[in-house]
């Protein structure tokens, strides 16, 4: 499970952001928005690298939710 990692690589540790992001990014309709929305609000504001191991990684498996749930 690598949740907790996001948390700590992505977040700083944050649990209370990492859950407000994800319900935020549920919500949205289709995998564009999505991107935008970690683009701008998850990678852009916790100055994470977007092509770093754990935002690749955390990018995929969000894509995979939408793909399987949202198409």
């Amino acid at each position: 499970n690598n949740e907790g990692f996001f948390v700590e690589e992505i977040f700083k540790g944050s649990d209370k952001k990492y859950t407000k992001a994800l319900g935020a990014i549920q919500e949205l309709e289709n995998w564009d928005k999505a991107t935008d929305f970690i683009e701008k609000n998850v990678f852009s504001t916790n100055d994470v690298d977007m092509t770093s191991e754990v935002a690749v990684d955390f990018t995929d498996r969000l894509q995979s939710y939408f793909d399987e749930y949202k198409t």
